[in-house]
């Protein structure tokens, strides 16, 4: 998380970098950092590709329960806290949500889920029908999704340096 939000820090101390230009993307695993940061700092908005809605969920998803018993599977301390679900609720950036309907890692339901509690007022989710956990941005509507945030993004950047 530290190393998320320094990348961050680094990347709006640039002259040329305001911080409502800045989208966080995360994917995977990668979307705990995006929502983290989108938190923590100031975003123009956060794209969450194929993400998990928080750690139980996730490992739940991926480990059957009754392997689980026999297994003892623990989850790094530093990532149980983790809570798309929870940051979401109360992120208000423009969030675009994309997962593939046959997604093995992270389930297609936990895109749906974050789109339905999240607090932002501009948000989208893309599920693509034969999508699975990587190259989802190869999908035309998950490009034009992509160019609409980055567009809408730009504008308000630009709006908000003209305003008085």
């Amino acid at each position: 998380r530290h190393d998320a939000l320094a990348v961050y820090d680094s990347l709006v101390r640039r002259p040329d970098v305001r911080p409502e230009e800045v989208i966080a993307w995360g994917h995977s695993l990668g979307s705990f950092m995006a929502t983290h940061v989108a938190r923590e700092r100031t975003v123009g908005g956060v794209v969450l590709e194929n993400p998990a809605t928080n750690v139980d969920d996730w490992t739940s998803h991926l480990i059957p329960w009754y392997v689980r018993l026999f297994l003892g599977v623990e989850v790094d301390p530093a990532l149980k806290d983790d809570d798309n679900l929870e940051r979401v609720q109360s992120m208000t950036a423009p969030l675009l949500v994309v997962g593939g309907e046959e997604d093995p890692v992270t389930a297609p339901e936990m895109a749906r889920r974050l789109y339905q509690q999240a607090a932002s007022k501009e948000r989208e989710l893309i599920l693509v029908e034969e999508g699975a956990h990587n190259g989802l941005y190869e999908d035309p509507a998950v490009q034009e999704a992509y160019r609409s945030l980055v567009e809408r993004v730009d504008s308000t950047a630009q709006r908000n340096t003209l305003s008085p």
